[in-house]
């Protein structure tokens, strides 16, 4: 893709931040279009950000492919929620994602593809909101808005492969600038140059756990960033050892010893 259709895009997109479930306060990417060349300038080095989290920003993702096909996928079923209706293959995935956010941060760096799919969270129950950009037969971009979920990558084969829901009944204000844009409800089975816009990380209800990993409480939902320092969602402008803090000030049963991020090493 080149830089200035790159460009362009990531403006209109970023300018309507995709959040699954609502905004955080002052979250809006209103000025990231600005970042965006500075951004594709940097994009075979290696992972340039800060590491700090804001209470307020948002990481928007963007992941480019030569071309690929969205297609009906045979494990979806009416009573299944855990599978997308449709496969998206994305062919000619360098294998690296690029990721941006507005100010006060201006955070902005590359990472593995495997690494962000591993780390971002892709669950059927708050899969991630994105926003598939690609090039017809007459040089226009088609646009769907979809949920996806189940992904997975194949380096060899430069293949990043989703599970994927249409979003056509979308009735909330945040994508509503993208759906207008969006002429329908379809795409072609294949077709050239793609760019996928992805939200940044869900909310996430924070649980506190004994030295025994059981559930002793929890502090409620709470918005979750993405960190560059650790390459992971963390909650926002705390992270985990001030959630661990919280935990211990407000459950006697934790005995000063509850965790909220890892239980047998694995991010709860």
């Amino acid at each position: 893709m080149d830089s200035t259709r790159f460009d362009r895009l990531a403006r209109a997109f970023a300018q309507n931040r995709l959040n699954r479930r609502a905004v955080l306060a002052g979250g809006s990417l209103g000025a990231v279009g600005a970042l965006v060349g500075s951004v594709a300038a940097r994009a075979q080095g290696t992972p340039t950000a800060g590491i700090e989290m804001a209470q307020d920003n948002a990481t928007l993702f963007v992941q480019t492919a030569a071309g690929g096909t969205f297609l009906p996928n045979t494990l979806a079923s009416p009573e299944s929620g855990e599978h997308g209706t449709h496969l998206l293959t994305l062919a000619g995935h360098p294998g690296q994602t690029i990721g941006f956010s507005d100010r006060p941060q201006r955070n902005f760096g590359q990472l593995a593809t495997r690494a962000f799919l591993e780390s971002l969270g892709f669950t059927p129950n708050n899969p991630p909101n994105a926003a598939l950009v690609v090039s017809t037969m007459a040089g226009d971009d088609d646009i769907l808005v979809l949920e996806l979920l189940n992904p997975t990558y194949d380096a060899d084969g430069q293949l990043l492969i989703y599970e994927a829901n249409i979003l056509g009944e979308y009735a909330g204000e945040v994508l509503a600038p993208v759906v207008d844009r969006q002429q329908d409800n379809e795409l072609a089975s294949e077709f050239d140059h793609a760019s996928l816009f992805i939200d940044d990380c869900a909310d996430q209800t924070i649980a506190c756990r004994d030295t025994h990993c059981t559930v002793v409480g929890d502090l409620g939902s709470h918005g979750m960033c993405w960190n560059w320092g650790a390459f992971e969602c963390q909650p926002c402008g705390s992270g985990w050892g001030a959630m661990a803090q919280a935990c211990n000030a407000n459950f006697s049963d934790c005995q000063g010893q509850c965790n909220t991020a890892t239980c047998g090493g694995m991010v709860l």
